[in-house]
């Protein structure tokens, strides 16, 4: 199960990032599924957390978006395109006025649900 975690800076409204938030989870569950293996996504299996940028904070942009999911040797074959495909779709959903960045992170990982 993905995660994405998504940091604001506080010029940045609920407003303003709803039209990401309403479309996020299948953003990412299209860029990152591999069809027919274990990295098959969908929409549902995308989880999302929001928190403000901090005082503490150093060098953020105004949007800042992490990804971590499961590494698959599928999903590294065109890495880069994956990462920006979904990249041009998050940006298409904020305003323009913002700085961003994102992280598409792959790595082992073990989930459990209770």
């Amino acid at each position: 199960m993905p995660l994405v975690l998504i940091t604001r800076g506080p010029r940045v409204t609920d407003e303003e990032l709803q039209p990401l938030l309403e479309s996020v989870c299948q953003i990412v569950a299209e860029g990152l599924t591999v069809p027919g293996t274990e990295g098959e996504l969908n929409a549902d299996e995308i989880e999302v957390a929001v928190t403000e940028a901090g005082p503490l904070d150093q060098n953020m942009k105004d949007i800042a978006i992490i990804v971590w999911a499961n590494v698959y040797p599928e999903r590294l074959e065109n890495f880069d395109d994956r990462r920006s495909q979904i990249a041009g779709r998050m940006m298409a959903r904020l305003p323009g006025k913002y700085s961003g960045s994102l992280w598409v992170l792959l790595q082992p990982g073990s989930y459990q649900e209770w």
